[in-house]
C-alpha cells in the first residue's frame, strides 16, 4: 500500500480547513506544517504497525493519537499573549485604532456642524456635534473591540496587518525586527506543536537554545537602535502635545461656555455665537493634540499623519477669521481698549482692526505650511 494514503490527504486537508486566517496567508508556511505534520503521522503509524508501509488501520489510528484538526489548528492560535480580551501584542494597534477612529468621527462631526451652521443657533448645533460624536463613539467601541476580540482569538499579530500599523503610527518595524520576531513565533509555536501531534520527533535543545540566543540579541540591537533614532533624528515633544491638548480643550471650552458672566453685557449677541463657534473649533483641535499625544511621541509614522491632519484642519479658521474681519460692528472694542474707544469707526482704528485681521490669515497660513513641512521632515537625521 501507497504511503500517500487517502486517510492522510483527507486529515491533512482538514487541518488546513481549521487553520486561522493569517495562517492561510502564508501558502509556503502551511505547506511546511503539512509536510511535518505527515511525516510525523507515517512515523507514528510505522511505530504502532511496527511496519515500513503501516496498514490503514495503522494510519487511522496513528491520526486519532496525534489529534483532532481542531486541536492542531487551535495551537496557531495562540501567538499572542493574553490580556483581557485581547492580547498584548494587539492591545496598542486596538488602543490607536479606535483613537484614530474617534478622531475621523469627530471630523465628521465637525464637517457635518459647518454644514448646518446656517440653519441653526449656535447651541444646537454643540448639542448636535456632542450627541453625533458621544453615538459615534459607543459603536466605535462596541465594533472595534468584538473586532480585535476576535482577532486575538485568531492569533494574529500586528505584522499580519502589512503597513497597515505602520501607517497608524503604532509600530516601526524594519526587516531584522520583522524577521526575529517570526522566528519568536515560530520558536513559541513549533514546541507545543510537537509536543501535541508526536511525541517521538525530538528537536535539538541546543538549535533552540540558540535561536532564543539570537532573538534575544536581535531584540537587544532593536532596542539600541530605537534609542539611538531618538538622539539624531528629529521628532515632537511630549511637552509640546501634552501643552497643546491642554490649551485647546481649556480654551474651547471657555470660549464655549463663556464664564466671564460680567462681560456678557458687553457682548453683541452676533459676537458671543462667533466665540462659541470658534471655540468649538479650537476645542476640537485640541482634541486632535490630545490624539497625537496618545499615539506618543515616538510614533513618527503617527505623528506625520497627524500633523498633517492638524495643519489641513487649521483651514477650518479662516471662515471665523475672515467673518470677523468683514462685521467690526460686532467686535467689543471698548473691552480691548479700557472703554477709550467706543466703536470701530472708519480711520486710523478700522485700518489698525483689518492690518490685525491680515496678520492671523497670514499667521494660520504660515502655521499650515509649516504643519506640512514639519510632517515631511520629521524623522528625518538633525544635521
Amino acid at each position: 500500500m501507497s504511503l500517500k494514503n487517502t486517510s492522510i490527504d483527507e486529515f491533512l486537508q482538514e487541518v488546513k480547513n481549521k487553520f486561522p486566517e493569517w495562517l492561510k496567508a502564508k501558502p509556503e508556511q502551511v505547506d511546511a506544517i503539512l509536510t511535518d505534520l505527515e511525516i510525523q503521522v507515517i512515523e507514528k503509524a510505522r511505530e504502532i504497525s511496527g511496519m515500513e508501509e503501516p496498514p490503514r488501520e495503522a494510519i487511522k489510528e496513528a491520526i486519532y493519537t496525534i489529534g483532532t484538526p481542531e486541536s492542531i489548528a487551535k495551537v496557531y492560535k495562540k501567538r499572542g499573549t493574553p490580556k483581557f480580551y485581547i492580547t498584548e501584542e494587539l492591545w496598542d494597534f486596538y488602543l490607536r485604532a479606535l483613537l484614530f477612529s474617534m478622531a475621523v468621527v469627530v471630523i465628521i462631526n465637525f464637517i457635518r456642524v459647518i454644514v448646518l451652521v446656517l440653519f441653526a443657533p449656535w447651541y444646537a448645533l454643540l448639542g448636535e456635534f456632542l450627541s453625533g460624536v458621544y453615538i459615534g463613539f459607543l459603536i466605535l467601541v462596541v465594533v472595534m473591540t468584538g473586532l480585535f476580540v476576535f482577532l486575538s482569538m485568531e492569533g494574529y499579530l500586528p505584522e499580519d496587518f502589512g503597513d497597515l500599523p505602520r501607517y497608524l503610527g503604532l509600530i516601526i518595524q524594519t526587516k531584522a525586527t520583522e524577521v526575529f520576531r517570526e522566528l519568536e513565533y515560530e520558536e513559541q509555536i513549533t514546541p507545543q506543536t510537537q509536543a501535541q501531534i508526536a511525541e517521538t520527533k525530538v528537536r535539538v535543545k541546543e538549535g533552540i537554545e540558540e535561536a532564543k540566543i539570537k532573538i534575544a540579541e536581535a531584540k537587544e540591537k532593536v532596542k539600541e537602535a530605537r534609542i539611538e533614532a531618538k538622539k539624531k533624528f528629529r521628532s515632537v515633544s511630549t511637552a509640546e502635545l501634552i501643552t497643546g491638548s491642554v490649551l485647546g480643550i481649556v480654551f474651547g471650552l471657555v470660549l464655549i461656555i463663556q464664564p466671564f458672566y460680567d462681560f456678557l453685557v458687553y457682548f453683541e449677541p452676533e459676537f458671543r455665537e462667533w466665540m462659541s463657534t470658534f471655540g468649538m473649533v479650537v476645542l476640537i483641535g485640541g482634541l486632535i493634540e490630545l490624539i497625537r499625544l496618545a499615539i506618543g511621541a515616538d510614533s513618527i509614522g503617527g505623528q506625520k499623519v497627524m500633523l498633517v491632519i492638524n495643519g489641513l484642519y487649521n483651514i477650518a479658521y479662516f471662515p471665523l477669521v475672515i467673518y470677523l474681519i468683514n462685521r467690526p460692528d460686532i467686535f467689543p472694542i471698548y473691552l480691548f481698549s479700557g472703554f477709550q474707544i467706543s466703536a470701530i469707526t472708519p480711520g486710523i482704528v478700522l485700518d489698525i482692526y483689518y492690518w490685525v485681521g491680515a496678520a492671523i490669515l497670514i499667521g494660520l497660513t504660515i502655521s499650515i505650511v509649516y504643519n506640512i513641512y514639519k510632517a515631511a521632515r520629521l524623522g528625518e537625521p538633525v544635521e
